[in-house]
C-alpha cells in the first residue's frame, strides 16, 4: 500500500525542522512573540429566542491581546491531522490564557477544546474578583469566591501541561480580612500545582505570605486525614462490638493491624471483615429481640389453644393432627387494601382478640353479627379485608 497523496507533497517531504520553522512563521508574530487570550462571556442581543429551560446558553467571547500586525494562520491546523500535531503547540506556547467571566465561562471553552489542546496549555492568568474586598454592608462575596474555587479547580485539572500562573488583584489587607482572603482566595490557589507568579513579578512579601498559607492549608490537610482515620477506626469498633464472639476476635484482629500500618489498605480489610459479619450478628440481634417483645408469649400461647379448639370444632375427632387442616379457617390478617362494599357493615365479635401481637383473626367469628346470626358469607377461607 502506498502512501497517502498528502506525505508525497513537496512540504510534507521537507525534514521536520524545517517545518517547524515554516509553522511557526505562520502562527506567530515575532513583533509581538507574548498573546494573552481574554476569555469572557458574550454580550447577548436584545431580541434573542427563549431557549425550553428559560435561561439562554451562554457564549463564550474571546480577543488577543496585544493586537497583532497580521492575523493567524489558523486554516494551515486543518489542513491535515500531522500538521495540527507539529503547529498547534507552537501557537499555545505563545499564549496566556486569561478567563475574565468566572462564572462558568472557562469551563464552557475548556469544554470546546480538544484534549490534546488542553493538554498544551502552558500558562494561566488568573484575576482575583474585587467584589471579596468590598466591606460595604450589602456586600456578599460569597458568589464571586464560589465562581473563583470553581475557576482555580477548572485550572488544577490542566497540572500536566501548566508550567505557569499568574496572579492579579491579590490585596493583603488587615488582620481579618488578610485572614479572609488566605482561607477563600489562595486555599483554592494551592490546588494549582503550577508556579505562581503575583503581579507579573515575583514580590518577597507576598512570597512570604504564600508560604505561610501553604503551610496552613498542609496543616488542615493533615488534621483532617487523622480525624478520617480516627473515624474508620471507630467504626470499625462498632462493628467489632456489634459481631460479639468469633467474628469479634477476628474483628479486633483487623483492627490492631489497621492501627498498626495506618494505612488504607489495612482499613478497608477490617471494614470488610465486619460487613461480612453484621448479617449473621444482626439476624441474631433480631431473633433476641423479637423474644423480649411485650404479648409474644401470650400469642405463642393463644395460637396454639385456639388451633386445638379449632381442630376439635372442625372434625369432632382428637387423632387429627393440628397441622395445616387445622389452620385452613384462620385467614392471616393483611394491611389494610381496598375493602368490598359486601364486608363494610360487619363488625369484629367481643370475642375477637384485643392483644397487640396477635396477627390472625377467626373467620368464623368474624362473619357474624351483634346477634350472633350469620352475616351471610361465611366461607372460612375467605379473605378478610380490614
Amino acid at each position: 500500500m502506498g502512501l497517502p497523496s498528502w506525505k508525497t507533497t513537496p512540504l510534507m517531504s521537507l525534514p521536520r525542522e524545517l517545518r517547524l520553522e515554516i509553522w511557526e512563521w505562520t502562527l506567530t508574530d515575532p513583533s509581538t512573540p507574548h498573546l494573552t487570550l481574554n476569555i469572557s462571556r458574550a454580550q447577548n442581543h436584545a431580541y434573542k429566542p427563549i431557549s425550553p429551560g428559560g435561561a439562554p446558553t451562554p457564549r463564550v467571547a474571546t480577543s488577543l491581546h496585544p493586537s497583532r500586525n497580521h492575523p493567524i494562520g489558523l486554516p494551515l491546523l486543518r489542513t491535515n491531522h500531522l500538521i495540527y500535531e507539529e503547529a498547534l503547540p507552537l501557537l499555545y506556547r505563545s499564549v496566556t490564557f486569561a478567563p475574565e467571566d468566572h462564572q462558568g465561562i472557562f469551563p464552557l471553552w475548556l469544554a470546546s477544546l480538544s484534549p490534546f489542546a488542553r493538554s498544551l496549555i502552558r500558562s494561566v492568568k488568573l484575576r482575583v474578583p474585587q467584589q471579596i474586598y468590598d466591606t460595604d454592608f450589602f456586600g456578599d462575596p460569597a458568589v464571586p469566591l464560589f465562581h473563583w474555587a470553581v475557576t482555580c479547580a477548572q485550572v488544577a485539572k490542566l497540572s500536566d501541561g501548566l508550567r505557569r500562573v499568574e496572579v492579579e488583584g491579590l490585596r493583603i489587607e488587615s488582620e481579618g480580612l488578610g485572614r479572609k482572603v488566605r482561607r477563600s482566595v489562595v486555599f483554592p490557589l494551592c490546588k494549582i500545582k503550577a508556579r505562581k507568579v503575583f503581579g507579573g513579578e515575583d514580590d518577597s512579601s507576598v512570597g512570604v505570605w504564600w508560604r505561610d498559607a501553604e503551610r496552613e492549608l498542609q496543616g488542615e490537610m493533615e488534621v483532617r486525614r487523622k480525624q478520617a482515620e480516627v473515624r474508620a477506626v471507630a467504626e470499625a469498633e462498632e462493628g467489632a462490638r456489634r459481631g460479639g464472639g468469633s467474628q469479634e476476635d477476628g474483628g479486633e484482629k483487623a483492627l490492631q493491624e489497621s492501627a498498626r500500618g495506618g494505612n488504607e489498605r489495612h482499613r478497608s480489610v477490617a471494614r470488610r471483615e465486619v460487613l461480612e459479619t453484621y448479617p449473621e450478628t444482626t439476624e441474631r440481634s433480631i431473633d433476641r429481640d423479637l423474644s423480649r417483645m411485650p404479648g409474644i408469649k401470650v400469642f405463642e400461647r393463644e395460637l396454639a389453644e385456639h388451633t386445638l379448639s379449632m381442630v376439635h370444632h372442625c372434625t369432632g375427632d382428637s387423632t387429627v393432627h393440628a397441622g395445616t387442616e387445622a389452620l385452613e379457617d384462620w385467614d392471616v390478617i393483611s394491611p389494610p387494601r381496598s375493602r368490598p362494599p359486601s364486608y363494610t357493615s360487619r363488625r369484629q365479635s367481643s370475642d375477637s382478640w384485643s392483644d397487640a401481637a396477635s396477627t390472625i383473626a377467626e373467620a368464623q367469628d368474624w362473619f357474624k353479627d351483634d346477634d350472633g346470626e350469620d352475616g351471610g358469607q361465611t366461607d372460612s377461607k375467605s379473605f378478610l379485608w380490614i
